[in-house]
Order: C-alpha cells, then structure tokens, then sequence
C-alpha cells in the first residue's frame, strides 16, 4: 500500500540573508517547490542551516520522521512518570502527538 505525499502550504520565515548563503542551491530549489519528501530530505547530507530551513517545507510525514529521527538523540527517559517537562515532550507527547497526526493523515490520504 503506497501513501502519495499530503501537499502542505509552506509557512513563511524569515530567514536572514548570512544564513542563506550557507544553504546550497539545491536544498534553495527544494525550498522553493515545497512538498520535500522524506526520501529526498535524505538524499543530502545537510548542514545545520539547511537542516533547519527545509523542516517547514517537509511533507507532514517527512516532518513526522525528521522529529522521531531527532528525538531518537535525546536522552533516555529516566523517570516514569516523567519529571521535567524536557522529558515529557520528548517521550510522552511528542510521540503521542506524531502517532495521532500520521493517523489522521492517512485518514484523509485514503480512498
């Protein structure tokens, strides 16, 4: 069962003009087509400020798993239930708002 990717309505940031220049042409072109797919996010080996100005125009699944790719960084929880609001976000609402967006998602991408 294959999912199309969602079109997504890239949100505008500003970015300043140094950064920009750190940003290669072809993550620039990914840029402006919006819709970046998983598989073409990592196709590159990308730099900080790249990494960074292609999240919000990630597909809602390619953004899904930039996040669990992210918080698989993140330290082990330690304490159940957890103590700080650091380890909340990371393993218990982060996850459970990932899993809740992809099923909706799919939801709506089904036939």
């Amino acid at each position: 069962m294959s999912h199309q990717p969602i079109e997504t309505t890239p949100v505008e940031l500003e970015t300043p003009p140094a950064e920009l220049k750190k940003v290669s042409e072809a993550v620039q072109a990914l840029i402006q087509r919006g819709n970046v797919t998983w598989e073409e996010y990592e196709r590159f080996s990308l730099n900080g400020f790249e990494r960074d100005a292609l999240y919000p125009h990630l597909t809602t699944e390619a953004l899904c798993k930039a996040t669990e790719q992210v918080r698989s960084f993140c330290l082990p929880q330690r304490h159940f239930p957890t103590l700080t609001y650091d380890e909340t976000l990371i393993h218990r609402l982060v996850p459970l708002l990932i899993a809740q967006l992809l099923q909706r998602v799919r939801s709506i991408a089904a036939p």
